[in-house]
């Protein structure tokens, strides 16, 4: 009683799964076999040349054996020898099974052919049935794509005109062109413009998308220094950082780093991924821009902030067009969700990709490199 029962460790070896393996095939294919016998469809010879084929196999095979038999008993080894050991062996009658055992046996092998082959038909039916269903969904897809350019050409046209007209009448307005304004007007003209300039800058982001998706992205390739890319970058942004309290900083191993891109496509990487930490980082938060030692031709950039982060499985599509994370933070924060797909493109035509790595609460970092200039590497 006081005894400790203890694991016996499985001594069953490869070898042993594999005979056990094979055994459970032969048994199941033993009792398709005996299913088949009991088919009436089985004997159906107009649709089971099998069934001949067994017959004529198994009158051969008996012939073959009464001659044999006839023989072995001094009766001779010729068809009057065969009447003449039935005569005296009635018992060598038996052997007439023989046949209707080939003939049973082909014919379920037959019916199971058939019965298989009949699978494979409907299967393969059921393919190209399938294959017509999705091409003529991806016509249906392209379609849809070219009216949804040819929408997308028409409407940020007819958008974009008007806006321009009333960003131009709220600047003069602003500058003093068309009378003094009081305080009040000037906050609200101020308002007018802030909100005007971002649907243009929404605009612009639909359109630049589109041209970049319909054909290569063009890229004049100049040397430049990339602080001076990114105290524009930062002018640019700079009523909203203060607006936030956000804490920015541009981290630079040396100053003198230049790049050699296209500078308006990387401006606008910077802009769109500026933006979006912006967007996403609460007051008071912080935004910083890193460099590396150029290193093989290459300085490593990053743009890290500490804002809501992005959950693991929405990482995989937040460059994909027309995306967020989820449908909430863009009703939330606003955006067309075209951002992170632009930039990815715009620093593939450059040779080059973008990973991300966030957390939910903690922030995140998008990472991505820039070909040097030769003289400006190890500086």
């Amino acid at each position: 009683m006081g005894a400790s029962l203890q694991e016996v460790p499985s001594t069953r070896t490869a070898d042993d799964e594999q005979h056990v393996s094979g055994w459970t095939e032969h048994r199941r294919t033993v009792a398709e076999i005996l299913s088949a016998i009991t088919e009436p469809e089985t004997y159906a010879l107009s649709r089971n040349l099998y069934l001949i084929v067994g017959l004529l196999w198994g009158l051969a095979v008996t012939s073959a054996a009464w001659l044999l038999s006839s023989s072995q008993q001094g009766f001779g080894a010729t068809p009057r020898g065969v009447w003449r050991m039935l005569a005296h062996r009635p018992s060598s009658l038996a052997m007439l099974l023989v046949p209707v055992a080939f003939t049973v046996f082909l014919g379920a092998l037959g019916y199971l052919k058939h019965r298989r082959d009949r699978y494979i038909a409907a299967l393969l039916q059921e393919l190209g049935a399938s294959v017509q269903r999705l091409a003529t969904a991806n016509e249906e897809l392209r379609e849809l794509d070219r009216l949804k350019e040819e929408f997308t050409s028409n409407i940020t046209h007819e958008l974009k005109t008007p806006l321009v007209t009333i960003k131009g009448y709220t600047e003069l307005l602003l500058g003093g062109d068309l009378g003094t304004l009081g305080e009040t007007q000037q906050r609200s003209l101020k308002v007018i413009a802030k909100n005007g300039a971002r649907l243009i800058e929404l605009i612009d982001q639909i359109l630049l998308f589109r041209q970049q998706g319909a054909v290569p992205l063009p890229r004049q390739l100049r040397p430049f220094p990339l602080r001076d890319l990114l105290a524009e970058v930062e002018v640019n942004f700079r009523p909203q950082i203060e607006g936030k309290h956000l804490d920015f900083r541009v981290d630079m191993p040396t100053p003198m780093i230049t790049v050699v891109a296209d500078r308006s496509r990387i401006e606008r990487v910077f802009a769109n991924l500026i933006s979006n930490a912006i967007k996403f980082t609460p007051d008071e938060g912080s935004i910083t821009i890193r460099a590396t030692v150029p290193h093989d031709g290459r300085v490593g950039v990053s743009v890290e902030d500490n804002g809501c982060g992005i959950p693991k499985d929405a990482q995989q599509y937040i460059f994909d067009r027309y995306r967020q994370a989820d449908g909430s933070v863009r009703r939330r924060f606003g955006g067309t969700g075209l951002g992170l797909a632009i930039v990815k493109r715009i620093l593939h035509a450059h040779g080059v990709d973008i990973t991300v790595e966030s957390a939910v609460g903690k922030g995140s970092i998008f990472r991505f490199e820039l070909p040097v200039l030769k003289s400006s590497r190890g500086r």
